[in-house]
């Protein structure tokens, strides 16, 4: 071997290994955005998150998840921070995908909690902008009473709906269309209702001042908190030989507890003229306990259709019908409805109305027919938390739906003041007049 060839292999031995050192260093050392490993517990995230995302596809039929990360992607990228990674990972909206988006957030210090609930409500929103991710929020045991009124934040703040009866502000003297100012002398302004809803409450027995504007004066009232599970959400009593029934809002032993109370007004009246189903200001709730109304009520019939927007085999509707029940004997049915009767409520009074004849008396409802369904039990550090996604509309037997637009009563009444109550007295009128004869 010459002594030429030698050098010159030597050389290129040489240029070999610092090409190899050079570009060999860089790309062991050359930082990645996904080098890191996760840790235990975004991993247990990202594989609750995938079942969370097989639920929700199965719930609106979807063939793949492509559609549920797809939004969690897209909530990821609207972060702070995240706007510049929306075209790595929008190309690829499929598990890898979206773990590659999650992974990158997390390293960008992006808190993990946080990242959860964009992920979820993503996902959610992608099927429907009214669905939501929901923390169930446990109230501290000490501080589970409150002054029993429904309010609600509109445009010049917040404003009383409506006083439970008996309960410490109706006793003390507030009423519906009271302007919520104060509370222990400090104002209102700018909070949410959840913010002032933790300011009513507190201990039981526990002294809280309420200040209020009506008709432009202010006054200030002064009342003892009390437990609001002592409170039932059924209310019952007799008028003029009449039963009168007051359901708050559906609950899972909303059908029992009207049941008795249809019992304890035949004790005390044998043969009561007819009932009074008073649904003002009842929101709506569990639909078992809507159901459970109308079936003491009726003893056959189609109460109400639960109709998916999207069928499938896991998505079908369901018609719901009563059960022989019908405590009532018979006995001609009021319903009594306004502007805050919603949703539940509103399948409760036109199922009445369908299937026992009875007449509606008030206000146009508020018109909210969505049915909605719950992934829950979805753990939030030390907090839990659900979907609610909407899955479609109630109809009611006749078909014809009342979202949007509410239920007309039969009988319109103005709303009155708070010196009388002119449904009460409308529905009392249509009991006790003949039948053949209509009040005037």
């Amino acid at each position: 071997m010459r002594h030429g060839d030698h050098r010159w292999r030597l050389w290129l031995m040489r240029a070999l290994l610092f090409l190899f050192f050079v570009f060999g260093f860089f790309q062991i050392s050359a930082p990645s955005a996904f080098a890191e490993p996760l840790d235990s517990t975004s991993e247990r995230n990202l594989k609750r998150l995938n079942e969370v995302a097989e639920q929700v596809r199965l719930s609106y039929c979807e063939p793949d998840k492509r559609r549920a990360f797809e939004g969690a992607i897209k909530g990821i990228n609207a972060m702070p921070g995240r706007k510049d990674a929306a075209q790595l990972v929008l190309s690829t909206p499929d598990f890898d995908g979206f773990s590659k988006a999650y992974q990158e957030a997390l390293q960008a210090k992006i808190d993990r909690l946080e990242l959860d609930k964009v992920v979820l409500n993503g996902m959610a929103q992608a099927f429907d902008a009214s669905n939501e991710f929901v923390i169930q929020r446990e109230t501290p045991s000490g501080m589970r009473a409150g002054i029993l009124v429904q309010f609600k934040v509109d445009s010049s703040g917040p404003v009383i709906v409506h006083p439970i009866p008996d309960g410490p502000a109706a006793v003390a003297g507030l009423l519906a269309g009271d302007r919520l100012k104060a509370i222990d002398g400090k104002p209102l302004t700018g909070l949410s209702m959840e913010e002032i809803a933790n300011k009513l409450r507190g201990a039981s027995e526990s002294e809280v001042t309420v200040t209020i504007s009506r008709a432009g004066i202010e006054k200030t009232f002064s009342m003892q908190r009390s437990e609001t599970n002592s409170f039932s959400h059924v209310r019952y009593q007799v008028v003029d030989g009449i039963g009168v029934i007051t359901a708050l809002s559906f609950q899972w032993d909303t059908g029992t507890e009207v049941r008795d109370a249809i019992r304890a007004i035949r004790q005390d009246i044998r043969k009561p003229k007819g009932f009074i189903v008073d649904l003002r200001y009842n929101g709506g709730g569990l639909l078992d306990g809507v159901i459970g109304l109308v079936d003491q009520f009726a003893s056959r019939g189609l109460i109400v259709v639960d109709q998916p927007e999207i069928q499938c085999s896991t998505n079908l509707p369901r018609r719901i019908y009563a059960r022989p029940n019908d405590e009532s004997k018979g006995a001609p049915v009021v319903v009594l409805v306004n502007n805050e009767t919603a949703a539940g409520a509103e399948v409760a009074a036109v199922g009445l109305r369908e299937i026992r004849h009875a007449k509606i008396v008030g206000q146009p409802t508020s018109g909210v027919a969505h049915s909605f369904i719950a992934i829950g039990n979805i753990s939030m550090g030390s907090e839990l938390g659900f979907l609610r996604l909407r899955m479609g509309t109630y109809l009611p037997f006749s078909g014809k739906s009342f979202d949007g637009t509410g239920i007309i009563p039969d009988v319109l009444v103005e709303t009155g003041d708070w010196r009388g109550d002119a449904a009460m007295d409308q529905a009392i009128q249509l009991l006790n007049a003949p039948r053949n004869q209509k009040p005037r």
